[in-house]
Protein backbone atom coordinates (compact mmCIF):
# COMPACT_ATOMS: atom_id res chain seq x y z
CA UNK A 1 0.00 0.00 0.00
CA UNK A 2 1.40 3.39 -0.57
CA UNK A 3 0.50 5.78 1.61
CA UNK A 4 1.40 9.90 2.04
CA UNK A 5 1.92 10.24 5.77
CA UNK A 6 -0.03 8.83 9.11
CA UNK A 7 -1.05 10.78 12.30
CA UNK A 8 -0.77 8.83 15.76
CA UNK A 9 -3.24 11.14 17.88
CA UNK A 10 -6.13 12.17 15.37
CA UNK A 11 -9.04 14.58 17.15
CA UNK A 12 -10.24 15.60 13.39
CA UNK A 13 -10.87 12.55 11.28
CA UNK A 14 -13.57 10.76 12.85
CA UNK A 15 -15.28 10.34 16.24
CA UNK A 16 -12.74 9.84 18.99
CA UNK A 17 -9.15 9.51 19.09
CA UNK A 18 -8.16 7.79 15.80
CA UNK A 19 -4.96 7.03 14.08
CA UNK A 20 -5.02 8.44 10.50
CA UNK A 21 -3.66 7.34 7.12
CA UNK A 22 -3.37 9.56 4.24
CA UNK A 23 -3.38 6.87 1.53
CA UNK A 24 -1.60 8.27 -1.88
CA UNK A 25 -2.90 8.62 -4.65
CA UNK A 26 -6.10 10.57 -6.13
CA UNK A 27 -8.17 10.64 -9.34
CA UNK A 28 -9.31 14.06 -8.11
CA UNK A 29 -8.32 17.87 -8.53
CA UNK A 30 -10.34 19.88 -5.77
CA UNK A 31 -9.31 23.17 -5.54
CA UNK A 32 -8.87 23.84 -1.49
CA UNK A 33 -7.79 20.19 -1.27
CA UNK A 34 -5.97 20.11 2.16
CA UNK A 35 -3.72 17.29 0.32
CA UNK A 36 -2.64 18.04 -2.88
CA UNK A 37 0.80 15.97 -2.24
CA UNK A 38 -1.28 13.00 -2.26
CA UNK A 39 -2.74 13.03 -5.68
CA UNK A 40 0.05 11.62 -7.32
CA UNK A 41 -0.64 7.58 -7.38
CA UNK A 42 3.49 7.49 -7.89
CA UNK A 43 4.57 9.53 -4.53
CA UNK A 44 4.40 9.00 -0.97
CA UNK A 45 6.23 5.81 0.35
CA UNK A 46 5.62 1.92 0.83
CA UNK A 47 4.09 0.91 4.26
CA UNK A 48 3.15 -2.21 5.65
CA UNK A 49 0.45 -3.53 7.83
CA UNK A 50 2.84 -3.58 10.73
CA UNK A 51 3.95 -0.08 10.38
CA UNK A 52 -0.04 0.98 10.69
CA UNK A 53 -0.02 -1.89 13.69
CA UNK A 54 2.56 -0.70 15.57
CA UNK A 55 0.90 3.18 15.31
CA UNK A 56 -2.22 1.69 16.96
CA UNK A 57 -0.14 -0.43 19.69
CA UNK A 58 1.48 2.75 20.78
CA UNK A 59 -2.07 4.58 21.90
CA UNK A 60 -3.96 2.71 24.38
CA UNK A 61 -6.90 5.46 24.09
CA UNK A 62 -7.57 5.34 20.44
CA UNK A 63 -10.69 4.57 19.12
CA UNK A 64 -10.26 3.75 15.92
CA UNK A 65 -8.36 4.60 12.02
CA UNK A 66 -8.97 6.47 9.36
CA UNK A 67 -8.32 6.18 5.98
CA UNK A 68 -8.37 9.56 3.98
CA UNK A 69 -5.91 10.88 1.34
CA UNK A 70 -5.65 11.22 -1.36
CA UNK A 71 -8.62 8.47 -2.22
CA UNK A 72 -8.25 5.52 -0.18
CA UNK A 73 -11.03 3.65 -2.20
CA UNK A 74 -8.13 3.90 -5.31
CA UNK A 75 -6.21 1.78 -3.17
CA UNK A 76 -9.37 -0.63 -2.01
CA UNK A 77 -7.99 -4.15 -2.93
CA UNK A 78 -5.12 -3.33 -0.60
CA UNK A 79 -6.85 -1.81 2.46
CA UNK A 80 -9.53 -4.76 2.28
CA UNK A 81 -6.85 -7.23 3.97
CA UNK A 82 -5.69 -4.48 6.67
CA UNK A 83 -9.09 -3.33 7.62
CA UNK A 84 -9.62 -7.67 8.43
CA UNK A 85 -6.33 -7.41 10.42
CA UNK A 86 -7.62 -4.03 12.31
CA UNK A 87 -11.35 -5.72 12.83
CA UNK A 88 -9.69 -9.07 14.44
CA UNK A 89 -7.64 -6.72 16.79
CA UNK A 90 -11.56 -4.96 17.35
CA UNK A 91 -10.12 -1.84 16.14
CA UNK A 92 -13.13 0.23 14.51
CA UNK A 93 -12.18 1.26 10.95
CA UNK A 94 -13.58 4.43 9.14
CA UNK A 95 -12.77 5.55 5.69
CA UNK A 96 -12.90 9.21 4.44
CA UNK A 97 -13.85 9.41 0.48
CA UNK A 98 -15.48 11.35 -1.92
CA UNK A 99 -17.04 7.87 -3.24
CA UNK A 100 -16.44 8.86 -6.76
CA UNK A 101 -14.56 5.46 -7.37
CA UNK A 102 -17.16 2.60 -7.92
CA UNK A 103 -15.20 -1.14 -8.16
CA UNK A 104 -16.21 -4.66 -6.88
CA UNK A 105 -12.74 -3.76 -4.49
CA UNK A 106 -14.21 -0.69 -3.55
CA UNK A 107 -17.41 -2.57 -2.67
CA UNK A 108 -16.14 -5.19 -0.52
CA UNK A 109 -14.33 -1.84 1.26
CA UNK A 110 -17.30 -0.52 2.01
CA UNK A 111 -18.83 -3.61 3.02
CA UNK A 112 -16.33 -3.93 6.16
CA UNK A 113 -15.94 -0.23 6.94
CA UNK A 114 -17.41 0.83 10.56
CA UNK A 115 -18.29 4.12 9.52
CA UNK A 116 -17.99 6.04 5.87
CA UNK A 117 -17.58 9.94 5.69
CA UNK A 118 -18.63 10.60 2.35
CA UNK A 119 -16.97 14.17 1.21
CA UNK A 120 -19.75 14.73 -1.42
CA UNK A 121 -17.82 17.82 -2.79
CA UNK A 122 -21.31 19.48 -3.75
CA UNK A 123 -24.89 17.88 -4.54
CA UNK A 124 -25.96 20.51 -7.28
CA UNK A 125 -24.44 18.97 -10.29
CA UNK A 126 -23.27 21.23 -12.53
CA UNK A 127 -21.53 22.83 -9.17
CA UNK A 128 -19.94 19.44 -8.59
CA UNK A 129 -18.74 19.30 -12.30
CA UNK A 130 -17.63 22.91 -11.76
CA UNK A 131 -15.56 21.95 -8.93
CA UNK A 132 -14.05 18.67 -10.17
CA UNK A 133 -14.46 18.02 -13.82
CA UNK A 134 -16.25 14.96 -13.29
CA UNK A 135 -19.91 14.43 -12.43
CA UNK A 136 -21.45 13.63 -9.15
CA UNK A 137 -23.42 10.59 -10.22
CA UNK A 138 -20.67 7.81 -8.63
CA UNK A 139 -20.70 9.60 -5.35
CA UNK A 140 -24.81 9.66 -5.15
CA UNK A 141 -25.11 6.26 -5.79
CA UNK A 142 -22.54 5.40 -3.67
CA UNK A 143 -24.63 7.04 -0.84
CA UNK A 144 -27.54 6.04 -2.11
CA UNK A 145 -25.53 2.00 -1.70
CA UNK A 146 -24.57 2.87 1.82
CA UNK A 147 -27.85 3.91 2.64
CA UNK A 148 -29.17 0.59 1.27
CA UNK A 149 -26.88 -1.20 3.00
CA UNK A 150 -27.35 -0.11 6.47
CA UNK A 151 -23.40 1.05 6.75
CA UNK A 152 -23.56 4.64 8.51
CA UNK A 153 -22.40 7.31 6.79
CA UNK A 154 -22.08 11.01 7.12
CA UNK A 155 -22.83 13.06 4.16
CA UNK A 156 -21.25 16.55 3.91
CA UNK A 157 -20.48 18.85 0.93
CA UNK A 158 -16.25 20.10 1.34
CA UNK A 159 -17.64 24.15 1.46
CA UNK A 160 -15.53 25.03 -1.86
CA UNK A 161 -16.20 26.97 -4.94
CA UNK A 162 -14.34 26.01 -8.36
CA UNK A 163 -12.01 28.77 -7.70
CA UNK A 164 -11.36 27.14 -4.19
CA UNK A 165 -12.67 30.19 -2.13
CA UNK A 166 -15.17 28.86 0.48
CA UNK A 167 -18.17 28.76 -0.79
CA UNK A 168 -21.76 29.13 1.39
CA UNK A 169 -22.61 25.48 1.74
CA UNK A 170 -23.10 24.21 5.32
CA UNK A 171 -20.09 21.76 5.92
CA UNK A 172 -22.85 18.73 6.58
CA UNK A 173 -25.44 18.89 3.67
CA UNK A 174 -28.75 17.52 3.94
CA UNK A 175 -28.30 14.80 1.30
CA UNK A 176 -31.97 13.54 1.65
CA UNK A 177 -33.55 14.74 -2.03
CA UNK A 178 -30.93 12.08 -3.44
CA UNK A 179 -30.83 9.41 -0.65
CA UNK A 180 -33.19 8.57 1.96
CA UNK A 181 -30.56 8.97 4.64
CA UNK A 182 -29.20 12.26 5.93
CA UNK A 183 -27.09 12.65 8.61
CA UNK A 184 -26.18 15.57 10.67
CA UNK A 185 -22.98 16.67 12.40
CA UNK A 186 -24.79 15.72 15.82
CA UNK A 187 -25.42 12.04 14.60
CA UNK A 188 -22.31 11.44 13.48
CA UNK A 189 -21.01 12.02 17.02
CA UNK A 190 -24.02 9.76 18.72
CA UNK A 191 -22.67 6.83 16.17
CA UNK A 192 -19.69 7.58 17.89
CA UNK A 193 -20.76 6.36 21.26
CA UNK A 194 -21.46 3.04 20.06
CA UNK A 195 -19.29 2.12 17.55
CA UNK A 196 -15.54 4.36 18.08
Amino acid sequence: MRYAGLIKDDFTAAPGVCVSVFVQGCPHRCPGCFNPETWDFEGGKDTSFEKILNAIDENPLLAGVTFSGGEPTSQAKELIPLIDRLHEEGINVCVDTNGGVWNPAVEELFKKVDLALLDIKQINPARHESLTGRNNSTTLATAKWLEENGKPFCGYECGYDASGNESDNQPFANVSNHVNHSITQGSCHSFAETAF
